[in-house]
């Protein structure tokens, strides 16, 4: 499958999060893809919830009216009620006094609109944020004077280092740099490959 753009990816994490097909290494290497998979699971299993909920409720109303249509019957088909209606049958009718009915105030039920509640979002890479070097293995990720694949090297950082993010984004080259330092030492590095695999990821 070819990877045109970020919002393809994103794209893509909604799709497989909604077939619960998880690709674990565009997961693990797109941050895009990550993040539309993520956001979509956690919808889906509000919307669940939300049905289950919903469900529990009708039953438990259901059986409220069951059981009350149960006493109900018992106390109409009880001696007592069937010696009232002989009686009541033998009885000289009376015309019944008029009742007026009386009409309470009508008062105003403020409506309360419950704002939805958004998942947090993703962290991303920032000037003044931390990242760490990922996915690099034992060749460590290259640190230069300045952005640019032709300026000198000036150090390394291993892999699992937490850098901080000091300047940046900067677009060169094909790859997107940022000024990072660690311990004292810093440069300029790329954020991924070319083929998209991530070498500074965002520390939240």
């Amino acid at each position: 499958m070819s990877i045109s753009s970020s919002q393809d990816m994103y794209d893509l994490g909604v799709h497989d999060a909604e077939i619960d097909d998880l690709n674990i290494f565009y997961y693990q290497h797109y941050y895009h893809y990550r993040r539309g998979y993520d956001v979509t699971r956690r919808r889906l299993r509000q919307a669940t919830h939300f049905q289950h909920f919903g469900r529990s409720w009708i039953l438990v109303f259901l059986g409220i009216v069951a059981v009350g249509a149960v006493g109900v019957a018992l106390l109409l088909s009880g001696p007592d009620n069937q010696e009232n209606r002989s009686r009541a049958a033998n009885a000289i009718p009376t015309r019944a006094p008029a009742i007026i009915p009386t009409v309470a105030p009508r008062t105003m039920t403020p409506t309360v609109v419950l704002e939805p509640t958004l998942p947090p979002a993703a962290p991303v890479l920032a000037v003044g944020g931390q990242a760490q070097v990922v996915n690099v293995g034992d060749t460590p990720l290259l640190a230069r004077a300045s952005a640019g694949v032709n300026a000198p090297v000036v150090t390394e950082f291993a892999e699992g280092t937490q850098v901080a993010l000091l300047e940046g984004p900067v677009e060169l080259d094909g790859y997107t740099w940022w000024r990072i330092e660690s311990n004292g030492n810093m440069g300029w590095s790329a954020e991924r490959s070319t083929n998209g695999v991530i070498w500074l990821r965002p520390l939240p």
